[in-house]
This record gives C-alpha cells, sequence and structure tokens, in this order.
C-alpha cells in the first residue's frame, strides 16, 4: 500500500521478523468466539483482521441479532507468541480451513469488515476450490488493497483505530507488528474472480479528508472491481459497524434473505 498507510506498515514490518512464522500447511490457532444462539440458518463467520477475541461487541450485537449463529475467526499474529504467515496463500488456506471446521457442514456465509473483506474473499475463493462454496461474501465497507482513495484516508483510518484503543483493543507492539506485516503481505494483492454471491455495504459518510474537499476527490466510497450488490447504510466506516450497527445488520440480513429466496 502506499501514501499515508506506507509508514505504518513500514514500522509493523520491521518489528515482524521477531514473530515466528505461519508455513503453509499449518494451521492457525484462530478457532471461532461464538456471537449468537444457534438457529437454522447459514452460519455468519466474521473474518477479523484484528487478532483473537471479539469483534466490536456493538457491531457483533447486531448482526447477532438475526436468525443464524455468529462466530468471529482471528486472524494469527495479533497477540504475542502468536505466529505471522510467512504468505498471504498461507494465511488464506488457514482461515479456508478453519472456516470449514467452524461451519461443519453448515451454509456459510463469509463478513469481513474493511480489511477483513480481503480475507472473507480469498477464503472463499479457497474454500471453492476445496470443493465447498460459501452462500454469499459479504464486504463491509472494504476498498482494494491499491485503492487510491486509501492513501486519502489513511489518517483518519489511523486516528480512528487509536481513539478506539483500549476499548476495543489495545494497540500494543504485537498489534501493530501484524497490522505492518499484513499490509505489506496484502499490498500488490489483486482479487480473484469467484463464485459466490458477494455484498459490498458501503457507508454513506466519509471520514475526514484532511485539506481535501471531497469534490476534489473521485468517488471515495468503498469499491470492488468485480461481480457484486451494493447496499448503502448510515455512518462512516466506523460508525457503521458501531452506531448503526443494527441498521447495518439489517441491511445485511435483508439482502441474505433474498438470496436465499432467489435460491442462489
Amino acid at each position: 500500500m502506499e501514501g499515508n498507510l506506507r509508514p505504518a506498515a513500514r514500522h509493523g514490518g520491521a518489528a515482524a521478523p521477531v514473530q515466528r512464522r505461519l508455513r503453509p500447511g499449518e494451521a492457525a490457532d484462530a478457532g471461532p468466539a461464538q456471537q449468537g444462539p444457534g438457529r437454522a440458518a447459514p452460519v455468519l463467520l466474521l473474518l477479523v483482521p484484528g487478532g483473537r477475541g471479539h469483534p466490536p461487541v456493538r457491531a457483533v450485537r447486531g448482526l447477532a441479532a438475526g436468525p443464524r449463529d455468529v462466530s468471529a475467526l482471528a486472524l494469527p499474529g495479533f497477540g504475542r507468541g502468536e505466529p505471522l504467515p510467512e504468505t498471504a496463500d498461507a494465511v488464506v488456506a488457514a482461515q479456508a480451513e478453519a472456516v470449514a471446521k467452524a461451519a461443519d457442514g453448515q451454509p456459510i456465509v463469509l463478513l469481513g469488515s474493511s480489511a477483513g473483506g480481503w480475507f472473507a474473499h480469498a477464503a472463499a475463493g479457497h474454500l471453492e476450490r476445496m470443493g465447498i462454496r460459501p452462500t454469499a461474501v459479504v464486504l463491509v465497507d472494504t476498498y482494494v488493497p491499491k485503492s487510491s482513495i486509501l492513501n486519502q484516508f489513511g489518517l483518519s483510518l489511523m486516528d480512528g483505530m487509536t481513539e478506539r484503543e483500549g476499548v476495543f483493543v489495545t494497540m500494543d507492539d504485537a498489534r501493530l507488528s501484524a497490522m505492518g506485516w499484513y499490509l505489506n503481505l496484502f499490498g500488490a494483492w489483486d482479487p480473484e474472480p469467484i463464485e459466490t454471491p458477494t455484498l459490498l455495504v458501503r457507508a454513506l459518510e466519509p471520514l475526514s479528508t484532511g485539506s481535501l474537499k471531497l469534490e476534489e476527490l473521485p468517488d471515495w466510497r468503498s469499491f470492488w472491481e468485480l461481480p457484486h450488490d451494493i447496499v448503502d447504510v448510515r455512518g462512516n466506516h466506523f460508525t457503521m459497524m458501531e452506531d448503526h450497527s443494527l441498521p447495518t445488520a439489517q441491511a445485511i440480513e435483508d439482502w441474505l434473505e433474498r438470496l436465499e429466496r432467489d435460491g442462489a
């Protein structure tokens, strides 16, 4: 990635070599943290690019209110002593295998918020190659890694994560190291086509653009280069999954219900 996000990537990349590497074929310790009661509907699995434990409480509460199980799968390397993947393929394979194990034969919906969408999409592709087609992929305000818009919002994204430090997560050296490592791994990643139906959930409000005015930017909203449906929801990149988590969850649930009715 370039622009305002590159310094963070360099910081993490410099620290990352002290952590053990997750090698291809090695299983990650990324078991699911279940959030919702068991129900007879496709399992909703959140891929969380932020370490073990729960994603933001308000977001999960909204998503878990729907008629399906909700579980969170963390990426390896964000906790002290956890291995980092040697390659993007290694972590994608480990996540896909963890998803298949967590779903235990049930239909799967993969959801990733922000950069988590990269892993949701990539894991869906890996599952398809394993002969398992997920019901759907949901990308919540996800930009492709090389998007120039990320350069404009980079500082605002870091500020937003810093403001939430200690509320949902602690920004210690292990987390910063892992963030930089993953940014480097996926900086030149291009999503490959998948057969799984995909929804992009976009925020209606931008993050701060600094000295730039919105009219000076191209379309600032998140975008995806491969076939997908779109739904726009209230809030910005962060608040859509916090203050507005319930309407965001309902918009996702409505789309999934339409998908199931249409027999996709």
